[in-house]
């Protein structure tokens, strides 16, 4: 589509300087969202992610390990207590009836008191590999923080970098934006939100570089006709086109 409104033909090259620079910024954009160094402290913070939850699962199970231990300790203290009154009562007891129940009782307090201080013994053995793997976690996770610190500089660098690169191409924007005509520069912003960030291409030997389709004969006879400061749109695509 040609437009019957003319340009200077400088106005449409510095369009496609423009057109070259957003690119090349939003490239830019891309690649510092894409570092390797991200994908590599992901890697790492990931690693270390893997050791924190299985860590936290370990200190769930110590725990719940202690507290059954307490519960233990308790119950054991309270049994001694008790078959201190019973033994007490058994000494002052005259009665052979009731020294015989005393002793009964006094017997089912230490046999019930063994069974859980066996239980006890269990629960320690039980927290030994616990605390084991605690210690290995740890050990692992120490070398891991210090490579996280160079992962983490190294992005900081490699952002910096590219945020340089950044910075340069926004002056050049600057710049390349201040001959353009008011109106140019708005249908040019409108066309590039709509056209996925791209609204002028090269006419490259009868080829639209926006959407690469070549152009008809007919189409390419009507550019080719055309005078050279003219509004041309790809037909295919709809970008401004520059000879």
């Amino acid at each position: 589509m040609i437009h019957a409104k003319l340009m200077a033909v400088t106005e449409l090259q510095q369009l496609l300087v423009l057109q070259d620079l957003d690119t090349r910024a939003e490239q830019l954009r891309y690649r510092r969202s894409h570092l390797a160094e991200r994908s590599t402290l992901a890697a790492t913070d990931q690693v270390l992610g893997a050791i924190a939850a299985e860590a936290a699962a370990c200190e769930r199970d110590r725990a719940a390990h202690d507290k059954r231990q307490a519960e233990i300790d308790a119950t054991v203290e309270a049994m001694r207590a008790k078959e201190a009154s019973l033994a007490g009562q058994l000494a002052k007891s005259i009665v052979p009836k009731e020294a015989e129940t005393l002793q009964a009782e006094i017997k089912g307090l230490h046999q019930r008191r063994d069974a859980a201080e066996d239980d006890e013994l269990a629960i320690m053995e039980a927290v030994e590999p616990i605390e084991a793997r605690l210690a290995v976690l740890a050990a692992q996770k120490v070398p891991l923080l210090a490579q996280r610190d160079l992962d983490a500089a190294a992005l900081a660098a490699a952002e910096a970098a590219v945020d340089g690169e950044l910075l340069a191409v926004t002056a050049e924007r600057v710049q390349a934006v201040e001959p353009l005509p008011a109106g140019l520069l708005a249908r040019y912003d409108k066309m590039r939100h709509h056209l996925g960030g791209v609204a002028v291409a090269r006419l490259d030997h009868g080829t639209c570089t926006g959407c690469n389709m070549k152009l008809s004969s007919t189409e390419r006879e009507g550019l080719l006709a055309s005078p050279a400061g003219a509004l041309v749109e790809c037909e295919q695509c709809g970008r401004l086109l520059v000879r």
